[in-house]
């Protein structure tokens, strides 16, 4: 009777350690199924971190690209502006030189040296 009651104290201690043991690795289970959930989260929010750095650079090369174009069309106004203002200064110079023969005309009569006096003013005024 002594060995049996040994044996069924045994079995209850050893009944015993095994539902601790089922709540372990229940308890196991359950802190491995949130480290999962938590991985999963982290795994979605880099995604999201790719996606937007990836749509961020298509922005940036996009806006490199305007720039570029910018850029260009800029040195093109220069490039004009330097060509206007040579010919402007060619045209002032051109002036001036037709002005220089109008002046060596002379024309019988006051009222027509009057006129082409009064024509090179104009040109002058214009140039």
């Amino acid at each position: 009777a002594a060995a049996a009651k040994e044996i069924k104290e045994q079995i209850s201690k050893s009944s015993s350690q095994v539902q601790n043991g089922v709540q372990l690795v229940g308890e196991a289970g359950e802190a491995l199924k949130r480290i999962s959930d938590q991985i999963k989260a982290a795994s979605d929010i880099v995604t999201k971190i790719a996606h937007s750095a990836s749509e961020q650079d298509t922005t940036l090369r996009t806006i490199s690209s305007s720039m570029n174009q910018l850029d260009a069309a800029t040195q093109h106004n220069a490039a004009m502006a330097e060509e206007t203002t040579a010919s402007a200064e060619a045209l002032a110079n051109d002036t001036e030189e037709l002005l220089n023969l109008i002046r060596g005309f002379r024309v019988s009569g006051a009222s027509q040296s009057a006129s082409l006096g009064g024509m090179a003013q104009q040109m002058r005024r214009a140039s």
